[in-house]
């Protein structure tokens, strides 16, 4: 999933927020500059106005109503929402994930879509990112019938390198699990503390119909096309946040940030030696949890 946070610095109340972005080669430094354009039915954006939809074309007046599709990216509205693990609801907590803490952040966009095969063979066609990738075993890249599927054995670097081809930025790990949890504007305010499910789709157990999981039945274990199980959509309609492939995020790694992490929009650790990744994969088999 790929966030365009840049809606945060310039359309504070509707709008599509662009950035044209460049990353320094062998680095994670990235510049650029950005700008607002109205809200245009398709732009391929799901603006604050209520798009919910695209019809694939940019005219005016058309009401997104011909060859409907679902646009590629969903607002995620400002507001504060929960970060960690509550081990009243989750027995398996982890000492890292501990305590579960309040964040606050600015609106921004995030990709309802795991990256694909196909979409990350565009970059490396047109020179920008690397296609020295493993085929081996699990991995997707370059193998006939996974165009649609999420690419996957790819370093950090790699994934923000295509980040920025794309004019976007990978999320921060606060961004990752908003978008995958929900926030308190979903319910009433004395309710905010509950906003705390365990998976995207709420605490209701993992099965075949809402993850990309291994022991359903398949011949070959592995990924599967990306939103393939829209019954596990978070509550913004953002597909694969559990299952498929484990997703990078733009923070540094660190077993002891929750425990002084910001309130206000949080950015991770200064530093560190690895990067953060959230979501779980298919070689998941967590089935009665």
């Amino acid at each position: 999933h790929l966030g365009l946070s840049s809606y945060t610095n310039c359309c504070k109340a509707a709008g599509v927020g662009w950035r044209l972005l460049s990353l320094d080669e062998g680095t994670s430094s990235i510049g650029g500059e950005e700008g607002c354009a109205a809200p245009v039915c398709g732009d391929g954006i799901v603006n604050a106005a209520g798009e919910i939809c695209d019809d694939g074309n940019l005219a005016n007046g058309d009401g997104c109503t011909a060859a409907c599709k679902v646009e590629d990216m969903v607002l995620i509205p400002k507001g504060q929402g929960w970060q960690g693990c509550k081990s009243e609801i989750d027995v398996q907590c982890i000492s890292v994930s501990k305590p579960a803490h309040a964040v606050y952040l600015d609106a921004y966009y995030m990709d309802r879509r795991e990256v694909t095969v196909e979409d990350y063979t565009a970059c490396v066609n047109a020179g920008i990112c690397s296609n020295d990738l493993s085929q081996d075993g699990p991995c997707n890249y370059g193998k006939t019938g996974r165009e649609k599927h999420p690419i996957n054995c790819i370093s950090w670097q790699s994934a923000s390198t295509y980040c920025a081809w794309k004019g976007k930025l990978l999320p921060t790990e606060a961004q990752w699990e908003r978008a995958s949890r929900g926030g308190c504007e979903l319910v009433l305010k004395e309710e905010c503390a509950s906003v705390f499910p365990k998976y995207p789709w709420g605490n209701s157990g993992v099965s075949c119909e809402k993850a990309v999981v291994s022991g359903c039945g398949e011949s070959v274990p592995g990924t599967k096309s990306v939103g393939s199980v829209p019954l596990g959509a978070s509550p913004y309609g953002v597909f694969d946040m559990a299952g498929n492939v484990a997703e990078w995020t733009r923070d540094w790694y660190s077993p002891f940030y929750y425990e002084n992490a910001s309130y206000m929009n949080p950015q991770g650790p200064v530093d560190g030696t690895e990067r953060t990744v959230r979501g779980s994969s298919y070689s998941a088999n967590v089935f009665g949890s």
